[in-house]
């Protein structure tokens, strides 16, 4: 059974990209900068939503570059 979770997802004042090249990953970070205390792994494992306080505030994208290559043309 899939574990499902109600957030709260306010548009932000601002959207901050950041790509770690050792890691691979892509963190969008949504309004001003909050540290998650919650994180949940989305059901394909490819992306980790941050929750502060019920609030989503960071997106995680694992394996960035490699969604990348497969989903060029």
């Amino acid at each position: 059974m899939a574990y499902t979770k109600k957030c709260i997802v306010e548009l932000p004042t601002s959207v901050t990209l950041e790509y770690d090249h050792q890691t691979d990953i892509l963190y969008i970070k949504l309004g001003r900068e909050e540290q998650p205390n919650e994180e949940i792994l989305s059901e394909d494992s490819n992306a980790i939503f941050g929750l502060k306080d019920n609030k989503l505030v960071l997106i995680s994208i694992l394996n960035f570059s490699r969604k990348i290559e497969e989903s060029s043309f």
